[in-house]
């Protein structure tokens, strides 16, 4: 698939996930949560609608097609999660700083 591309360098798989201002609001409607919420209660859920939103597809269906070809690749959940993390930062959504950075180490424990 296309959506999964793999990171010669560390040989792991990477999305190439972008977030705009609408799939924010897209994400938010599909579960019934603001981000900031659906993210201190991680789950599978939240990580297929993310990809989803993040990827620009448009159903479940499609979002986990990709999750599993990233993972026969090599990748795992915590490997997704981090770069739903650094997309979000990386487009604006989250600061890069401290908080963000526990942020992650909590995510990734859970």
């Amino acid at each position: 698939m296309a959506d999964v591309k793999t990171n010669e360098q560390a040989k792991k798989p990477q999305l190439n996930l972008h977030f705009t201002a609408n799939r924010m609001r897209l994400i938010e409607e599909e579960l019934n949560n603001s981000i900031f919420r659906a993210l201190e209660e991680i789950s599978f859920t939240t990580v297929l609608v993310l990809v989803k939103h993040g990827l620009g597809l448009t159903t479940d269906e499609e979002a986990g097609k990709v999750m599993d070809d990233f993972f026969k690749k090599g990748g795992n959940l915590q490997d997704i999660i981090m770069q739903l993390v650094k997309a979000l930062q990386d487009d604006g959504f989250f600061p890069k700083n401290s908080q963000t950075e526990a942020l992650m180490a909590q995510l990734t424990q859970a």
